[in-house]
């Protein structure tokens, strides 16, 4: 009896894990698009008419979201070192 909850147990852990990298993997790639689109308006016709002070301020939050993106998850950024 007591191996058969260690069992039950032990998968129900499996599962939790498995979900949470299935979330994680999911903010992950939410968070590459949000730096895609920031990106992007750097390179749409309207940027250099804005004034210099919301070029900048675009800027900021450029590196803001790029710092906190490798913050947030450096592993996935980075290659894997068993790739080398």
């Amino acid at each position: 009896m007591r191996l058969s909850v260690v069992i039950t147990g032990s998968i129900q852990l499996v599962r939790l894990v498995k979900t949470a990298l299935d979330e994680t993997r999911m903010l992950v790639l939410g968070a590459q698009i949000l730096l895609g689109f920031e990106l992007s308006g750097v390179f749409r016709d309207g940027f250099a008419s804005l004034p210099l002070y919301a070029r900048y301020l675009d800027g900021i939050a450029l590196l803001m979201m790029i710092i906190a993106i490798a913050c947030w998850c450096p592993r996935e950024l980075s290659p894997d070192r068993r790739h080398r």
